[in-house]
């Protein structure tokens, strides 16, 4: 959904100032807790003046476009007539939508602290290859021994796969398996099943 001037917009006011805006961020808020607005944002800061017509993006989970419209028909600023929206199909989705796949790593004893320097920025080779194979990111948080992963990407096995003969991967696994001590495994894999999720509620 793009966000533009309206026919009312005021010209001598910013984005911020317009009539209706207040309820217009109420409804933005209210509709990203229902999980429909999956992202939203302005183009430019909403208390200072543009003279772009475009004022701001949005993503939506909505099934059409009409149901959209049915929506937005009725947001404040929009009814003062000082923004439009005009709205287009998307097939990005589930890109943002993805819950990733978890790993939970148990380190040996002792290993927690050397654990966190190696991984406060790891070699630009191993980075540079984990993006080549389709990992997007990877986030790691750490309690005690236990560690858990976070890994985006939409075939994990084919990345570790394509990762296990990489110079750079070789490399750093022999590095840093000396410090883990076992991969929990509550399935044929390391992955932990996904129980839940807000979005898909």
């Amino acid at each position: 959904m793009v966000i533009e001037r309206g026919p009312a917009w005021r010209a001598d006011r910013p984005l911020g100032e317009q009539v209706g805006f207040a309820g217009h961020v109420e409804r933005v808020n209210a509709l990203q807790e229902q999980g429909v607005v999956l992202a939203t944002g302005p183009f430019a800061d909403p208390s200072t003046q543009t003279d772009d017509d475009l004022l701001a993006l949005a993503l939506l989970d909505l099934a059409s476009i009409e149901d959209a419209e049915g929506v937005w028909s009725d947001d404040p600023i929009v009814v003062a007539g000082c923004v439009r929206m005009r709205f287009h199909p998307w097939g990005g989705g589930d890109v943002l939508r993805r819950p990733g796949v978890a790993l939970h790593a148990v380190l040996r004893a002792g290993a927690e602290e050397r654990y966190d320097a190696d991984h406060a920025r790891i070699p630009h080779d191993l980075l540079a290859a984990h993006r080549r194979v389709g990992i997007r990111d990877w986030r790691i948080w750490r309690s005690g021994r236990d560690v858990f992963h976070l890994v985006d990407c939409d075939d994990f096995a084919a990345a570790a796969g394509a990762l296990a003969d990489d110079p750079a991967n070789v490399r750093w696994q022999a590095a840093v398996g000396e410090l883990v001590d076992h991969f929990e495994r509550p399935g044929a894999g390391p992955e932990l099943p996904l129980v839940w999720r807000m979005n898909d509620q």
